[in-house]
């Protein structure tokens, strides 16, 4: 080979060689791209979460400070938060402004009562914990005094040739320890600030959290009012339009809105015995789209013990159909409120939509409890006692009708009736029929008992209309080109209580199958085009329950590589794709391209296992 022809291959390797970095370079740049710009996103709604999490922290500590100057709690988070501060406003301008006392708010006057030690209290819950180390010299006294600056008794650490200023001073509580010493001392202090009527309402949509008082009155609740996802326009990005779309994403059932629209307005007295991830995302965009909806008051379900609520042993098992249907079951008039023959299914959906105001009893008797109380999978008698369930226990009726607060002369008169109704086989002609599907049995034999019981759903069995192919339907029963469903976000194949039970695990998994062999048949192709589109930003911080902070704050190391473990192994497997081409080029040539893939793919694949793995872990151990 001549000189000539091998300074033409080495310049058009050369050529090569370049074109292939600048491809590298630009590949590189728009992954980078690809990943932060999602990041960017995902750290907004980070804040976002965090930033409504801590306004609702915030607000429960106030009304909690409202309650113990007022006595009880206020819905009006708006105007707890101005008492709370006119509270600290006095007590800021007159220390002794303690015990009973009076306050003016917008014209109003009226009584508060400042407990003991409001003020030490006040700064450490609205406060930032600080720790700073100082070196104190010849140290001879701890003295605690009040601080004019702060508005609250501080610790100081004072010498000896300025004790006396302290000892004259009227601010000056008590004296502690007078050993000299030299040393290090750790101190810790509060950043401390004002709640304001900011914290009242909700970073991202602006709107009032939701203040509800539960247990009579005795607890408080913080919700967000953020019912449903916030969608903004963002970027100019690539979006990618497939020819089909299946949709998949369970049922409703933890949708207030919908929930109270299609069954029934009892969605705060009704348990959420499955996932609550159930928002119907997907029947509400398969409805816009014009899909057809069927059986939407209908789900699947059992009823709980009412200690479910605040007892994760109480759900989803025991459950207590099996009592029930045997039994009876009235509310707070000491009346039946269902036919309990047909199923503990039927009865729960009838629970979910009755009209009465519960609570709810189960009333059994003793022969009940030891038969039908012992028959379910996981029964009632005695796991619901051995759980901390509520089980009420009477010899006589009359008691047991007092112990349960219902109108003793209609509740023996109910009992009484459906005892005579079983002994001339005339239970359908009750005032509420009760149907002998599930045998009843009469109540007649000490103890008697009465168990507070509460709906519990799992899921919703109603949803959006599809062929057997899994294809959506229209309101004219026409197929939508390109939509398909499975799962428990369809409806048609169960009827809750009164029909068949197939299960949202069977529904998907078979017409799961279905759907991906229809667009298989299809030969789909992806359409890439570019365009304005709205990124979906799930700012949805439902409720908040006040707990002491614990899981992945204690852990910096482990909270970045959860979070950020995926990123970094892409970064990585792509400084590796580079490295190798551009190490391995002079030596292998085009062949370093292939090792260099390779990498990519190895690093990629062990740090994203790995970092899954990690979640996992974290998850199991550090619950956040």
């Amino acid at each position: 080979m001549t000189e000539n022809n091998q300074s033409e291959i080495s310049k058009k390797r050369k050529k090569y060689s370049d074109l292939l970095e600048l491809g590298i370079i630009v590949a590189f740049l728009f992954m980078i791209i690809s990943i932060y710009v999602p990041r960017a996103i995902w750290d907004e709604e980070e804040f976002f979460e965090d930033r409504s999490r801590f306004y609702m922290e915030n607000m429960y500590d106030v009304q909690n400070f409202y309650k113990s100057v007022m006595g009880d709690y206020n819905p009006d988070g708006l105007w707890a938060v101005k008492v709370v501060n006119s509270v600290r406003d006095s007590l800021t301008g007159d220390s002794t402004y303690l015990g009973e006392q009076s306050i003016t708010l917008n014209n109003k006057t009226f009584s508060v009562n400042v407990p003991k030690g409001y003020d030490i209290d006040f700064d450490t819950t609205f406060g930032f914990p600080k720790t700073r180390r100082d070196t104190i010299i010849d140290t001879t006294v701890t003295i605690v005094m009040f601080s004019e600056e702060l508005s609250r008794n501080d610790t100081s650490y004072i010498q000896k040739r300025k004790l006396e200023q302290f000892l004259s001073d009227s601010n000056f509580v008590e004296q502690l320890d007078q050993v000299p010493s030299q040393r290090v001392e750790v101190v810790n202090y509060y950043d401390s600030y004002m709640p304001d009527s900011l914290m009242y309402f909700c970073p991202v949509s602006e709107k009032p959290y939701l203040i509800s008082l539960k247990d009579e009155g005795n607890a408080v609740r913080v919700d967000s009012p953020i019912e449903e996802t916030i969608v903004r326009r963002r970027y100019t990005v690539f979006a990618f339009k497939a020819n089909n779309v299946l949709l998949a994403d369970g049922g409703f059932q933890f949708n207030r809105k919908l929930f109270e629209e299609f069954i029934g307005g009892k969605f705060d007295h009704t348990f959420q015995r499955g996932a609550r991830t159930g928002t119907g995302d997907g029947i509400k965009m398969a409805h816009a789209a014009g899909a057809k909806l069927s059986g939407m008051d209908k789900f699947y379900g059992h009823l709980l013990s009412a200690d479910a609520v605040n007892s994760d042993k109480l759900w989803p098992y025991p459950e207590l159909d099996a009592v029930a249907t045997a039994g009876i079951v009235v509310d707070s008039s000491g009346t039946r409120v269902a036919n309990e023959g047909k199923s503990g299914v039927y009865l729960t959906n009838a629970l979910a939509k009755s009209h009465s105001e519960p609570p709810f009893f189960i009333i059994c008797d003793a022969s009940i409890w030891e038969s039908a109380g012992r028959s379910a999978r996981i029964p009632a008698n005695p796991l619901l006692e051995e759980a901390g369930g509520t089980v009420f226990k009477s010899n006589t009726l009359e008691e047991l009708a007092n112990i349960i607060d219902v109108p003793v002369e209609d509740f023996l008169n109910c009992v009484a009736k459906y005892n005579e109704a079983i002994d001339v086989n005339k239970t359908s002609e009750l005032l509420i029929p009760r149907s002998q599907k599930i045998m009843p049995c009469k109540i007649n034999a000490a103890p008697f008992i009465a168990i507070p019981a509460i709906p519990g759903i799992t899921y919703t069995m109603g949803g959006i209309v599809t062929d057997e192919k899994a294809q959506v339907l229209d309101e004219n029963n026409m197929v939508i080109p390109g939509l398909l469903a499975a799962g428990a976000t369809t409806g048609g194949l169960e009827g809750g209580g009164q029909a068949a039970y197939i299960g949202g695990l069977m529904k998907s998994g078979v017409f799961g199958m279905i759907a991906a062999e229809e667009v298989a048949k299809k030969n789909d192709k992806l359409d890439v085009i570019k365009k304005e589109i709205p990124i979906e930003t799930k700012h949805n911080v439902e409720q908040f329950s006040y707990s002491q902070k614990r899981g992945l704050v204690q852990f910096p190391v482990l909270r970045f590589l959860v979070s950020y473990g995926k990123t970094f192994s892409l970064i990585s497997a792509s400084l590796a794709l580079i490295l190798a081409i551009w190490l391995g080029e002079p030596l292998l040539g085009l062949k370093a391209i292939p090792l260099g893939i390779f990498l990519f793919f190895v690093v990629g694949i062990i740090g994203i296992v790995f970092t899954d793995l990690l979640r996992m872990i974290v998850k199991l151990l550090l619950p956040d």
